[in-house]
């Protein structure tokens, strides 16, 4: 009987169950296994249920335990994730605010050059119109 729960409980200590249900289903073999091959004597079943109690809780906490070490873990994976991700905002920001101050020197610049495009055009326009006057004086 020792043999039988000594497995159960290198399994548990191994983290060998994939849940605690799959536990409750090897002490209910167990439980049966005590049931039928057990010592016989006065309060058998109460001794039998005091154990199974005893077994339950040692396996709850362990249960607990793994399940607050997941979720420690999981939080800390989440707090990474979102560090990470406001990193890559934060180089996507400063990224499209440099291209934003590009194009803007670019815009400012074509800006510059149109009106210099327009007083060069204006000059031609008033010497066009000059040679004009000039020229309808001199055919006169």
């Amino acid at each position: 009987m020792t043999q039988q729960y000594s497995s159960l409980e290198q399994k548990l200590k191994n983290n060998d169950y994939k849940s605690y249900y799959d536990y409750l289903e090897d002490l209910k073999l167990f439980e049966g296994f005590v049931i039928d091959e057990g010592p016989v004597g006065p309060n058998r079943e109460a001794i039998i249920y005091q154990h199974m109690v005893r077994f339950l809780e040692e396996a709850s906490e362990v249960f607990v335990n793994s399940l607050l070490h997941e979720n420690e873990m999981q939080g800390t994976l989440k707090d990474e994730m979102q560090k990470s991700k406001d990193a890559e905002i934060c180089d996507i920001k400063e990224e499209m605010l440099s291209q934003k101050n590009t194009y803007m020197k670019k815009i400012s610049g074509l800006e510059t050059h149109t009106v210099e495009m327009e007083a060069k055009i204006q000059i031609k326009d008033q010497t066009i119109s000059n040679l004009k006057n000039e020229n309808t004086t001199l055919e006169k």
